[in-house]
């Protein structure tokens, strides 16, 4: 039922994942494409690294290679001038770990070309996985139940809220019209793995976005931290400048309090499910013949970002997930990560860049394209603009 829990708690991946949330030098690059939303630029990369680590699981299931491609990555990572550069060049890593396994010699002949996006799509998208996170309270429900649609307990009172700050001006407090959003109990997946962490990270997503709308001068979410006098006083300074009136404020806060307590905010840790693709009709591309046909004259990384491309980023269910039909993944919560070691030296001058591999095998490729999506690509739509717009610029 449980996957991938040793390799995210592999000292060396802990360190990876660390050193890349505590790296202030990655705050001062202007990220591609960012989305006005409460996200670091450490959350940014942070994303795009599972995800590689998850995609890297998915392609290889059976393989025990996997801590040498996270070595790598974070070789990547502290090499790359920019986020552009690193998703790069660890998705050219993902081409060549195929080519090594499929045992071809080069990823410029038309034949190896077919052969690694065959790869691909096999084991990513006929054999592959969507998500969805949840919060870590409810594990030993899904465990027993499966993945069910629901509603937020306190839904009356969200909507109770959300209209007193509508007469303050203020639309849509949790994020979105709650009672057409909630009109039938449902819940999400995504086939962004990337999309599901960063979830993971926020769950669950409606209290998330309640807090976020009421930080909006704050470059992170205080919520991701579960830090509860912080959001606390977050919601209620918000109250205060928005102009509630005592008694609004006081049935704000209570909610604040009660949904706090009810889903363990102060103990939440980063869970996610994974859901075969075959299961909820995901398994199948409308346009792999037209990927394959385009093979020749194409970069590799190019194709393969057409597999790995999200379709259903936001994916609604309506009915039940059966529990043997459910992987859970645990991840390590982000405070954790802040404070996992104050050893982790993020000088990317004392430690050598080395780039020698044998796993993964060296390749003539060269064309400098971002392949498939990160998180904030996905959310905008826009990713083969950007990847077009990149071949163009090159």
């Amino acid at each position: 039922m449980y996957i991938l829990s040793n390799i995210f708690k592999n000292e060396d991946t802990l360190k990876f994942l660390s050193l890349v949330v505590q790296d202030k030098n990655k705050e001062y690059e202007k990220l591609p494409f960012i989305l006005n939303m409460n996200i670091s630029n450490s959350q940014y990369y942070l994303c795009t690294v599972v995800e590689f680590i998850i995609k890297y699981y998915i392609l290889f299931p059976q393989e025990d290679s996997i801590l040498e491609f996270i070595k790598q990555l974070s070789i990547e990572y502290k090499g790359a001038s920019d986020y552009k550069t690193f998703f790069t060049n660890g998705n050219r890593l993902i081409a060549k770990s195929i080519q090594s396994k499929l045992g071809l010699t080069d990823m410029l002949h038309v034949d190896n070309k077919q052969k690694i996006v065959s790869y691909a799509y096999d084991h990513y998208i006929k054999e592959g996985y969507c998500f969805h996170s949840f919060p870590s309270g409810l594990m030993d429900n899904i465990a027993k139940e499966g993945l069910l649609p629901t509603k937020p307990k306190l839904l009356d009172k969200m909507i109770e809220i959300d209209d007193i700050f509508k007469k303050h001006n203020v639309k849509d407090i949790f994020g979105y019209d709650l009672i057409s959003f909630f009109a039938k109990e449902h819940f999400h997946l995504t086939d962004s793995a990337s999309m599901a962490f960063y979830y993971a990270l926020h769950v669950p997503i409606y209290f998330n976005d309640f807090i976020g709308n009421c930080s909006k001068k704050t470059k992170t979410n205080p919520y991701l931290l579960k830090n509860k006098d912080v959001c606390a006083s977050t919601v209620e300074n918000f109250c205060n400048q928005v102009g509630l009136t005592n008694e609004q404020k006081k049935i704000v806060m209570t909610y604040f309090d009660d949904e706090w307590q009810m889903i363990k905010a102060s103990d939440l840790i980063p869970m996610m499910s994974f859901v075969k693709r075959k299961i909820v009709g995901r398994d199948q591309l409308d346009d792999y013949e037209d990927i394959m046909a385009n093979v020749e004259q194409q970069d590799i990384i190019y194709s393969l970002a057409r597999i790995f491309d999200s379709r259903n980023k936001d994916d609604v269910r309506y009915t039940k997930i059966i529990p043997y039909d459910v992987r859970i993944c645990r991840f390590p919560h982000y405070q954790y990560l802040l404070d996992y070691t104050s050893k982790v030296n993020i000088d990317k001058k004392e430690e050598p860049i080395k780039k020698e591999n044998k796993h993964i095998t060296d390749t003539n490729g060269k064309a400098d394209v971002i392949a498939l999506s990160g998180i904030l690509l996905i959310v905008l739509g826009i990713t083969w603009l950007i990847i077009k717009h990149w071949l163009v610029t090159k």
